[in-house]
């Protein structure tokens, strides 16, 4: 079997589709990629192919800033297809937001396998029914943008729009992977049915070695708890930055923060802080005691797979629905950006290093995406949609899909 990745080359999207990859590849299949060039090197170390824009004049693509310009999009496109001539794939995988890669399977007729957030981000109505919630005018809004996004990408190939309310959400592809597990989704039946939760598909580079002396070194309070910080994007709305450093300034805490995402001035560091562009989850969050986020999926999927209890500030994007969802699973202490003074900020980092409830509720999520056999099962499914071409629906029970899944691969 081949498979054709097609990605965005910011790390938040390339890496889930990497690790992917690399379990569909120790599965005997052939492995590539179309992505932007900044992708190349991170690709490169893992042995892992990316198929250039044309054979000539090598050119960026899928860059997710402009995911939502109808010329991007064609580009992305022509980048797939001229893949496809060089690379016969059975089946493209790529992830939410990218919207090329279905616009390939409408024009080629080959089977799309999406990655999808933390969260279920989209107003479907008998979901809706099943977990009600006040975000349902944003997912509303989504339903509606993304709709319009599409459409005016269609009528640059000169194909039909999709109503708005349109029976079935068309981002979906053949097969949607939703990177949760059950135990955070009562209202799965309610769910597409070509939705599946497969665990939380986390991958990124390996660390050089020493990776953690290094990093530690760098503190100036080594044997105090380790905070964990990703602010990541705001999107134009406020971020807590600034309200963070003063409230745990001094405090009995080391923070480590990867700010290389942050769309926010950092200004002066506290003592206690160890700021960096990137710091890898691998290398610090097993020796957190607490994580502090915006709530992109990438971090709050981090601190759930080592069982840490966090503080999320939503703060755009898919956050606020990462954020409910946390809430609800008794994993996180939440905060407005309309909350952030120092000592609301400070109790509810204490909350979150020293209270046993949320310890007990991160634990058991833990244990529940450690069984979900995150890349296992991602790649049964993929290799099931290849080998039947069709919508990969969702058996009645979770484990009885997986279960079907594995046997088909």
């Amino acid at each position: 079997m081949n498979v054709l990745f097609c990605s965005f080359d910011s790390p938040g999207h390339l890496f889930p589709l990497a690790g992917l990859a690399l379990e569909l590849r120790a599965r005997g299949h052939a492995v590539a990629f179309v992505t932007g060039l900044p992708a190349v090197e991170t690709l490169g170390a893992a042995g892992l192919e990316r198929i250039p824009r044309s054979p000539t004049a090598d050119r960026d693509s899928f860059r997710v800033n402009t995911h939502h310009h109808p010329l991007a999009i064609a580009i992305d496109v022509a980048h797939v297809e001229h893949a496809i001539g060089r690379f016969h794939p059975d089946v493209l995988v790529t992830h939410q937001l990218c919207h090329a890669p279905l616009l390939v399977r409408e024009r080629r007729g080959i089977p799309v396998a999406v990655m999808g957030f933390f969260s279920f981000l989209w107003h479907w109505p008998p979901y809706a029914a099943a977990a009600p919630s006040p975000l349902e005018p944003m997912r509303r809004w989504r339903v509606e943008s993304d709709t319009r996004i599409v459409n005016q990408a269609r009528e640059h190939f000169r194909l039909p729009p999709f109503p708005v309310d349109a029976p079935e959400l068309p981002f979906l592809g053949d097969l949607f992977m939703l990177r949760s597990v059950p135990e955070l989704l009562p209202g799965l039946a309610a769910l597409p049915p070509q939705v599946h939760p497969v665990g939380a598909c986390q991958w990124e580079p390996p660390a050089p070695e020493g990776a953690w002396e290094a990093l530690r070194a760098r503190f100036a309070r080594p044997d105090a708890p380790l905070v964990y910080v990703q602010h990541g994007r705001t999107f134009g709305g406020p971020g807590f930055w600034a309200e963070l450093a003063e409230a745990l300034d001094g405090q009995p805490v080391q923070v480590v923060a990867s700010v290389g995402r942050m769309d926010q001035e950092v200004g002066r560091v506290p003592e206690n802080f160890a700021v960096l562009d990137h710091v890898p989850q691998g290398v610090a969050m097993p020796h957190a005691r607490a994580v502090v986020s915006g709530g992109h999926s990438t971090v709050v999927l981090g601190a759930l797979s080592h069982g840490l209890p966090g503080v999320v500030i939503p703060t755009g994007g898919e956050t606020p629905d990462n954020a409910e969802t946390l809430v609800e699973a008794g994993c996180a202490v939440r905060l407005g950006t309309a909350e952030l003074a120092p000592g609301p900020f400070r109790a509810a980092v204490d909350d979150a290093l020293g209270d046993a409830a949320l310890a007990r509720a991160c634990r058991g999520v833990q244990r529940a995406l450690a069984r979900s056999r995150p890349f296992d099962r991602a790649a049964a499914l993929v290799e099931r949609l290849a080998a039947g071409g069709a919508r990969v629906e969702r058996a009645p029970e979770p484990e009885a899909a997986f279960a079907a899944a594995s046997a088909g691969g």
